[in-house]
C-alpha cells in the first residue's frame, strides 16, 4: 500500500495512477485498483481538476488508445472507468450507462473557458439499478450487439468494391 494512504487522512493521486487504474491492459492496473478499493469516505483517494484534466487528456490521446486498444475516451468513458463501483452495480453496467447518457452529458456541461460537469451534477445522476445478474445479462447483449455492428460494419466496403 503506498505510504501516502498510510501516513495521511487523504491522498492526492497523480494522473499516472488513474490512467493505470483505467486500464486493465496497464502493468500498475492491479496496484492502482488495489489503491482506489483501499480508500474510503475517512481516508479518500483524490483528484484535483489539475488531475482529471491531465487523465482526461492522456486517456484520449492516440498513443494510449492505440497502446491499449481501446477507442477514445469520452467524458462519459472516463468517469465510468474511475468510479469506483460499490457491491450493487458492475463497473461494466456503468460504462454503458453513462455512454447512453451522453446526450444529457452535453446538456449538463458549462463553463467559459472549459465545458465540463461539476461534482454536484454527477452527485445528482440517478440510474435504474437492475440486479447484479440481470447487469451482467445486460452487458452481454450490449457486447453482442456491439460485436454484431462492428461485423456489419467490416462488410460495407466489400459491398461498394463489388
Amino acid at each position: 500500500m503506498p505510504a501516502c494512504l498510510l501516513d495521511n487522512p487523504a491522498c492526492l493521486l497523480d494522473s499516472k495512477v488513474w490512467l493505470a487504474a483505467a486500464f486493465a491492459e496497464h502493468p500498475a492496473h492491479a496496484v492502482a485498483r488495489g489503491v482506489l478499493r483501499t480508500a474510503s469516505a475517512e481516508e479518500p483517494a483524490l483528484w484535483c481538476r489539475a488531475t482529471q484534466q491531465s487523465f482526461l487528456r492522456l486517456a484520449s490521446t492516440p498513443v494510449i488508445t492505440a497502446a491499449y486498444n481501446v477507442p477514445k475516451a469520452t467524458n462519459g468513458d472516463a468517469w465510468a472507468a474511475l468510479w469506483v463501483c460499490g457491491p450493487k452495480i458492475a463497473p461494466e453496467f456503468l460504462l454503458f450507462v453513462f455512454r447512453a447518457m451522453s446526450k444529457e452529458f452535453e446538456r449538463l456541461k458549462y463553463g467559459s473557458t472549459h465545458n465540463t460537469i461539476y461534482m454536484p451534477d454527477i452527485f445528482s445522476f440517478r440510474v435504474a439499478l437492475a440486479s447484479l445478474i440481470e447487469q451482467g445479462e445486460i452487458v452481454s447483449n450490449v457486447r453482442e450487439s456491439l460485436r454484431r455492428l462492428i461485423d456489419v460494419r467490416g462488410l460495407v466496403p466489400e459491398a461498394k468494391a463489388a
